[in-house]
């Protein structure tokens, strides 16, 4: 199943259900079948209520329409419904029904009970059998359902929010219901709806008081993470940070002074602080003992918020090894940067330099992950600079430091590297599509007429049509 644009695609397996011998005779049978533990006897229960295709048997798969194991199955009993002014019935009754979760699935339902059958179908072959479903979705079918979902969150219990949390967070739906439900149903969220609502989309739709003591109770990791492990209690600190929580404050501080933090990036760089004097000799003291120190942690910490005190003890340590890890190069790139920028840049050209079997391959993406965060015109001028290169590689990523942190004067280079990318070709394609995609989250240039004017002549209809603009 994939969500394109304002569609979804799913690639059901033909469906002969008419003609087995059911699993179930009755409706009571059918619905013991549909809670069981297995997919297989999931499915069998689906088949057996498509088969009763009464009433009740519609509103006995309701709940299971946002299951990800027999939800597009669910669906297309409903599509398929012989009674369909009957299926639109028992789904709007879904919104009034507090334990059944109204999400993706049943807003996409809807809408292809609106349309034609025969013109949800596409028989284009494709690779395995089965059949195309495609169902389109109106900007009016739209804005009603995510209107009607909306409504209906108070009426939710709290193991049935989740699925319309994720659909409003998707089509970005703003309302006054989101963070009250969101509230009330955080202890019963699934993990990977956490991390959405506390990312950079689901966020700013949930922002507020009511979420501060949620957040707080938000378990704590049990292990340490990864430092780019999207870890909800590590968002929820950095979050609670934002809205000026002392008690996540030094929880965060007390977690920096661990050998091997437990937290990840969205809280460890979550302080507004410039610098964290007292931290220093911590941090010196595990440099000096790697043992005691986590290095993947450690220098994102002391590129962040270590005072140029140890510039003396990080250029040392960067000297000695150049055949650091890329994230910790990264890391050291950026401290050197900041405390010693006119050495760094030929640490950068240097790191550049470093290229074969025989090295890390770090060079690839040492641009983008050292230059954005302590940019300055000579910083710009060296990414332009590897605009140029020979490998497609650096150029790209001399183009992902551009276009997040570079000037409206690089506007034009960056867009004719980024359209002489091939759009049938199996990674250029990509890249492409990503930094265009990034160039629009670049809001500051999306705001200058000109600056969208260049760009919207450079996209092709292809481009336009996958990044959703319009000229």
């Amino acid at each position: 199943m994939r969500i394109l644009g304002c569609a979804l695609l799913l690639l059901l397996t033909p469906v002969a259900w008419a003609e087995e011998e059911p699993a179930a005779k009755t409706l009571a049978e059918a619905r013991v079948l549909l809670r069981s533990a297995s997919e297989t006897g999931q499915l069998d229960g689906v088949r057996a209520l498509q088969r009763i295709g009464s009433r009740e048997a519609l509103e006995a798969l309701l709940p299971a329409l946002e299951d990800r194991a027999v939800g597009a199955q669910v669906q297309q009993v409903f599509i398929n419904a012989a009674d369909r002014p009957l299926a639109q019935a028992v789904l709007e009754s879904a919104l009034e029904r507090p334990a059944v979760p109204v999400g993706r699935m049943w807003l996409f339902t809807r809408a292809a009970l609106e349309r034609p059958r025969d013109a949800l179908y596409d028989d284009t072959p494709f690779a395995g059998p089965g059949l195309r479903v495609h169902v389109p979705l109106s900007q009016a079918q739209r804005r009603e359902g995510l209107a009607a979902v909306s409504r209906a969150l108070p009426v939710k219990r709290s193991g049935a929010i989740g699925p319309s949390l994720m659909l409003l967070v998707t089509f970005q739906h703003k309302s006054d219901q989101i963070a009250a439900a969101a509230a009330r149903a955080w202890p019963t969220l699934h993990r990977n709806t956490k991390i959405t609502l506390l990312g950079n989309e689901g966020w700013p739709l949930i922002r507020g008081p009511l979420l501060a003591s949620v957040l707080d109770e938000t378990p704590r990791a049990e292990h340490p993470r990864g430092w780019h492990g999207d870890d909800p209690r590590s968002m929820a600190l950095g979050r609670l940070v934002a809205l000026g929580s002392k008690a996540a404050r030094e929880e965060i501080l007390a977690d920096m002074r661990r050998p091997a933090p437990r937290l990840t990036h969205h809280a460890l760089l979550a302080l507004p602080d410039a610098s964290l004097p007292a931290l220093d000799t911590v941090w010196i003291e595990s440099l000096e003992n790697r043992e005691f120190g986590d290095y993947d942690k450690l220098l994102p910490l002391i590129e962040r918020y270590a005072t140029k005190g140890l510039l003396p003890s990080i250029r040392g340590l960067y000297d000695r090894s150049p055949g650091w890890a890329c994230d910790c190069q990264a890391a050291l790139l950026g401290f050197l940067l900041k405390h010693d920028p006119k050495r760094a840049l030929a640490d950068v050209r240097a790191a550049l330099a470093r290229r074969g079997p025989k090295h890390t391959g770090c060079y690839r993406t040492a641009l983008e992950s050292s230059l954005p965060r302590h940019w300055s015109p000579a910083v710009e001028a060296l990414a332009l600079e590897y605009l140029k290169d020979k490998e497609r590689d650096v150029r790209v990523s001399a183009a992902k430091a551009l276009i997040e942190a570079g000037s409206a004067a690089v506007v034009e280079r960056v867009l004719t590297l980024t359209a002489s990318l091939r759009l049938d070709h199996p990674e250029e394609g990509s890249l492409r599509y990503n930094l265009f995609y990034a160039f629009v989250q670049r809001r500051a240039w999306m705001g200058d007429a000109a600056i969208k004017a260049k760009l919207l002549k450079t996209l092709t209809a292809s481009d336009r049509g996958v990044l959703h603009l319009t000229p």
